[in-house]
């Protein structure tokens, strides 16, 4: 077990002559956690063959130099140079196996997808991929909206840009009762005059589950999460307050702010 300190990577990585591709992403991935304190030492460290050639660790040491932040980390040395073909070759894993390893029984894709777009937004690229103890963070940090939306009607099978939106309204003080017979009417369930901008968005989302041509075109086709999220925020702003909507737009702000302490 070995304290790396940011000069110690920067000497490892003068040996890496033979090694796949530095994946820049993943640097970024390690970096993040350690600065959020949340790097774990697992048995996966540092490997040196017996000519002292790197042969497994680049891209913790790359994020330790990115960081700024020293490691504890397993070093081995002494290795065959072929152990190489053997790292890094098992199946990999998805987040939701991995929290069922770590016990977090109540996690899903969908809270794994709202809380990416609650913390990287909803622009296409911003969502890249996210390290699991990052996001097993996020889904901590956002837990009572989440659970909130799953005691909505429909809400476990809501689209997940649609299940942003109310999770959003729901820390922004929207009241929690509307904010549920939204839910209900994008369920299915008939309504008033005034509670049809529900109706639209949920005509919104049947059109795009049945493939519907107009949402394969153009500019929407391109951007069609970005177009149903900010239609869904005109939806439920014009519902919460009561009026009436005959046609649905998109929004062109954030209608539904964060608190402060739940911002980016």
């Amino acid at each position: 077990m070995t304290y790396i300190t940011v000069e110690m990577a920067i000497a490892f990585l003068e040996t890496n002559v033979i090694n796949r591709p530095l994946t820049p992403a993943r640097v970024k991935e390690l970096a993040d956690v350690m600065r959020l304190d949340l790097y774990m030492t697992t048995h996966q460290g540092i490997a040196f063959d017996v000519n002292g050639i790197l042969i497994d660790g680049q891209h913790r040491l790359s994020a330790i130099i990115e960081s700024g932040l020293p490691q504890w980390i397993f070093v081995f040395t002494g290795l065959h140079p072929n152990c190489r073909l053997a790292i890094d070759n098992g199946k990999v894993r998805t987040p939701i196996g991995i929290s069922r390893i770590v016990g977090r029984i109540g996690d899903s894709t969908q809270a794994y997808s709202i809380v990416r777009k609650l913390q990287f937004g909803i622009v296409p690229g911003s969502q890249s991929h996210v390290n699991e103890q990052v996001l097993f963070g996020l889904v901590d940090k956002f837990e009572e909206g989440i659970s909130f939306l799953y005691t909505c009607k429909g809400g476990l099978n809501l689209n997940s840009v649609i299940a942003t939106v109310i999770v959003r309204a729901y820390y922004s003080g929207i009241d929690h009762s509307k904010l549920r017979r939204f839910c209900e009417i994008l369920s299915g369930d008939s309504c008033s005059k005034e509670e049809m901008s529900a109706q639209r968005l949920r005509e919104l989302l049947i059109r795009s589950r049945s493939g519907d041509s107009w949402l394969k075109s153009g500019t929407i086709k391109r951007n069609r999460t970005v177009y149903i999220y900010n239609s869904a925020e005109t939806a439920l702003h014009a519902f919460v307050h009561g009026k009436e909507l005959k046609v649905l737009r998109q929004t062109s702000t954030e209608l539904f702010k964060l608190p402060k302490h739940l911002n980016p």
